[in-house]
């Protein structure tokens, strides 16, 4: 009795370190990611250098994610939760970089094996945006659809839609980046706000000035 309960007690604990291992070093990988994303936005906010997608210290830092999610993804693979969200989380690593081409296949491989997951429509979402940035506009707006269409989140599907109406405004139809926008479900004050000037500059640009001024 007594080797069965020590049996279980040491069988819970391995299972528990094991736990905080893959949490420490998904953290850790989410840590470096949220710090050069959060330098890269004020730089790019800034103005004070817009020639590069990445500085060499943003560079490092999200190496240093790569990392984190790589050890992820060879020493602990058999993990259901981690895994998955390393692998979402290099697809965005590689967008965030510019390495459009990489950010997609690792998107893809996210949602071959995640069908079920609740950051399915993320994974979509971002994986529109590297085609928009690649300028492959149809891939982009199939994408981007299909969150704005199927997705459980209001805030990422305002997203979706918003970015529909900059790849149609890309291609050149006011008509159709009007017609996206008027589709937006609420958002925020911050959405709100951006939408209307948007939608103003929109008809300004048609001569409806109107709408416009409203």
């Amino acid at each position: 009795m007594q080797f069965i309960k020590f049996f279980l007690i040491s069988a819970f604990s391995l299972l528990s370190i094991s736990g905080c291992v893959y949490f420490n070093t998904y953290y850790n990988a989410e840590k470096y990611f949220s710090t050069a994303r959060e330098q890269q936005i004020r730089r790019l906010a800034s103005g004070s250098d817009t020639s590069v997608a990445v500085t060499e210290n943003e560079k490092k830092l999200y190496t240093k994610s790569i990392e984190k999610c790589s050890k992820v993804l060879d020493v602990y693979a058999k993990d259901r939760k981690y895994v998955p969200l390393s692998i979402l989380l290099l697809g965005e690593i590689y967008y965030w970089q510019a390495e459009y081409p990489a950010a997609i296949r690792k998107f893809n491989e996210f949602i071959s094996n995640n069908q079920e997951h609740k950051l399915l429509f993320r994974a979509f979402y971002y994986k529109g945006l590297a085609y928009m940035q690649q300028g492959d506009y149809a891939l982009a707006e199939k994408e981007l659809e299909r969150v704005a269409i199927e997705g459980k989140s209001r805030s990422l599907k305002n997203r979706a839609r918003y970015m529909l109406a900059e790849i149609a405004m890309k291609r050149g139809s006011t008509f159709g980046a009007l017609d996206e926008l008027k589709k937006l479900e609420g958002g925020g004050r911050a959405m709100s706000s951006l939408i209307h000037f948007k939608t103003g500059m929109l008809f300004y640009k048609q001569k409806d000035f109107d709408n416009a001024f409203k």
